[in-house]
């Protein structure tokens, strides 16, 4: 409670096209020189512009400790005797044309689905159990008309189920966010989109 707190705004700065930690380092000396003491540092940017790999074990214990404080514990939609698949098929709000660069079809997620059961029955054996859960907002808004769209089955789950029908594949379309990233973090293995959500909810995980 003695330390103070400062936000850094820097991820509005357009000096941030950088993808290398030395080049981080580079810009907290020049910005921070010389850094006060007894102060917090809050910067805030996307996951994907510095590798968190050293500060993730910090971030995964704070993470536990949050949960474990949580007033409504988030019950388990996993058969933990399971080996368990989690899928973020993000669609909804990159479904515009002008967002084609972060869209992953269902050829892409099948595919990467069918290696990993591949590998886990290969550690395991054919007779293991494994379990794919499948968690999406579904098809999002109908900017057009105004309206959510449905966030039933669409085609592509259809498909994608009829792909894998001799495994358990449960889907989870709109589900609570904070749920939904409690259960990316802990599956066996995680198949991300291209999305800070899943990506971060990668770092926290100890698993695959």
């Amino acid at each position: 409670k003695s330390l103070k707190h400062k936000e850094l705004k820097w991820f509005k700065d357009p000096v941030l096209h950088y993808q290398k930690d030395q080049e981080f380092r580079e810009l907290v000396k020049r910005k921070l020189t010389p850094p006060e003491m007894g102060t917090v540092y809050e910067l805030q940017f996307g996951t994907r512009l510095f590798n968190n790999c050293a500060v993730a074990p910090l971030l995964r214990r704070k993470y536990i400790e949050q949960r474990g404080h949580d007033k409504k514990k988030i019950t388990s939609w996993y058969n933990l005797q399971c080996w368990i698949i989690a899928v973020h098929w993000r669609m909804g709000d990159i479904m515009e044309a002008k967002h084609k660069s972060r869209q992953l079809n269902g050829e892409y997620f099948g595919g990467v689905v069918e290696q990993a059961l591949e590998a886990i029955q290969q550690y395991l054996g054919d007779k293991s159990c494994i379990e794919i859960h499948v968690f999406s907002d579904g098809e999002g808004t109908d900017k057009k008309k105004g309206k959510k769209k449905k966030k039933g089955k669409s085609s592509v789950f259809e498909e994608f189920e009829k792909r894998f029908s001799q495994q358990s594949v449960t889907l989870h379309i709109g589900s609570e966010s904070t749920a939904t990233f409690q259960h990316l973090v802990i599956a066996n293995v995680l198949i991300t989109s291209r999305s800070g959500f899943s990506y971060f909810a990668g770092q926290l995980s100890n698993n695959l």
